[in-house]
């Protein structure tokens, strides 16, 4: 490969890394600062949502009240839940700009009159929001460990912890782009592609929370359907994310990514 179009992306969108990072990072200080300073503070914090509707904390995917009693299970489930969550926001923006945006506005003929395979542009485009999603990551750590400073009377916690964690959002992003990327060169418009996309990651997300509300066991195997299942957000600065989860959903990214090139190559781009 050039690098070319791997460059000429980064240069292009290096903004929305900035503006991304800036909002999670805000979000990261901002919930050390939420932090109960005792432990009748975490209790008055759930009879919160639970007086606003009973089993409220199951229907955001908590089972377990007793894992968000602790400094590092409140901050895994206010912060490392709902990054994910929002990041899919990027991950599908960013999905769709691999070939579907410039496909609908008419550019993708330019960039395939470059003397490169239509591989390359796939795969060095997504290599390249990527590389941005993980920067996104790095403005949060960043934010975690000043947060983190302003909190010490609450919790402490060695800065690998917090590394550790972030590193274990990396899989969900990746996947959200790779299966964007995906839907994107089967779909013939953007905003059904669109449409679909955040559909699969919304989706993901819900099957996860559903799943936990039953002691079904057929819910219990429909759950690992979900890329959000193998991220248990309490647990997340004490626990991280398994390398065996990890490398599952690394594998099936890298399978949507083919996927994306074999039906990228066959198609006729509209111009």
């Amino acid at each position: 490969m050039t690098g070319i179009i791997f460059i000429e992306t980064l240069r292009r969108s290096w903004k929305q890394m900035i503006y991304w990072g800036i909002g999670i990072s805000v979000l990261g200080i901002y919930m050390f600062s939420a932090l109960p300073s005792s432990p009748e503070g975490y209790e008055d914090f759930i009879k919160v949502i639970e007086e606003m509707k009973p089993g409220a904390l199951k229907l955001v995917g908590v089972t377990d009240i007793a894992s968000i009693m602790t400094p590092e299970g409140f901050i895994g489930f206010a912060f490392f839940g709902y990054t994910l969550l929002i990041l899919g926001v990027f991950a599908v923006i960013a999905g769709l700009n691999v070939s579907a945006v410039d496909e609908d506005n008419g550019s993708m003929d330019v960039v395939l009159s470059l003397p490169v395979p239509r591989w390359h542009v796939i795969i060095e485009k997504t290599l390249a929001y990527c590389v941005l999603g993980m920067g996104i990551l790095v403005m949060a750590f960043i934010s975690l460990v000043i947060g983190a400073q302003t909190a010490t009377d609450r919790i402490n916690l060695p800065i690998e912890k917090y590394l550790f964690a972030v590193i274990g959002l990396a899989p969900g992003i990746i996947i959200m782009i790779c299966a964007t990327v995906f839907i994107a060169t089967i779909m013939r418009r953007r905003s059904t592609a669109a449409v679909v996309a955040g559909t699969f990651v919304v989706g993901s997300y819900l099957l996860n929370i559903l799943a936990g509300l039953t002691n079904a066991e057929i819910a219990g195997q429909l759950r690992y359907l979900s890329f959000f299942s193998y991220m248990d957000s309490p647990t997340m600065l004490t626990n991280g994310v398994s390398l065996v989860s990890a490398m599952a959903l690394i594998i099936i990214s890298v399978i949507f990514v083919a996927g994306a090139i074999r039906m990228f190559e066959r198609r006729d781009i509209a111009v």
